[in-house]
């Protein structure tokens, strides 16, 4: 059984998990109009010119890779998170998975047109992108500005971080650090003793 098509996770294709998925040199030559080939050159210290497709992925239909058993880039093949990891070991059972997967889809389903309208997006985007969009606003807002936020998104943005970073890849972490600043701010805000009336 494959848990990523059986349970319809398309998490590192589909702008969840990631922005782009790297390529090498045997994956050449491409569908170029099957898969958005971008290219970042290197530098004049000698590193090496990396090249890469941009995500969510034209090939995944349904929540599912339309050429999961065609020839397809290597990373496509050879990526495992750390939910697959567990359940290949045995440490996590497949109704678990599925669990697990179904209640990201629903967190993820719920936060996307919060986070839309927070960043003003003009068309539909993946989470991967609106969380690095939302974190630059929150960068960018001061203290008092995150306390016009909506506590409820950035609830939803730490429960997915934590979800995605536990179970998928610990590298997300960094993504929404902001989000928890934010949360502390307006924490920190509302255990402040409030001041006695004093009578006039």
């Amino acid at each position: 059984m494959s848990l990523c098509f059986d349970c319809g996770c398309a998490f590192c294709c589909d702008g969840t998990l990631y922005g782009w998925a790297p390529l090498i040199d045997e994956d050449f030559p491409l569908l170029t109009d099957l898969f958005e080939v971008k290219r970042e050159d290197g530098n004049a210290k000698g590193e090496k010119t990396k090249d890469f497709f941009a995500l969510p992925c034209k090939l995944c239909l349904n929540d599912r890779c339309s050429v999961h058993d065609e020839v397809r880039p290597a990373i496509c093949g050879d990526y495992q998170c750390k939910l697959l990891a567990n359940h290949g070991s045995g440490k996590v059972t497949t109704e678990a998975a599925r669990s697990l997967i179904e209640n990201v889809k629903r967190l993820r389903d719920r936060l996307i047109p919060q986070m839309e309208k927070f960043v003003e997006a003009e068309c539909a985007l993946p989470l991967f992108q609106l969380t690095q969009l939302a974190t630059d606003k929150l960068e960018k807002m001061n203290d008092i500005e995150r306390l016009s936020v909506s506590p409820g998104m950035l609830l939803d943005i730490a429960m997915m971080r934590v979800l995605l970073a536990k179970n998928f890849d610990s590298r997300l972490m960094k993504h929404t650090y902001l989000a928890d600043k934010a949360q502390l701010a307006m924490e920190d805000t509302s255990a402040q003793p409030q001041q006695p009336e004093t009578d006039s």
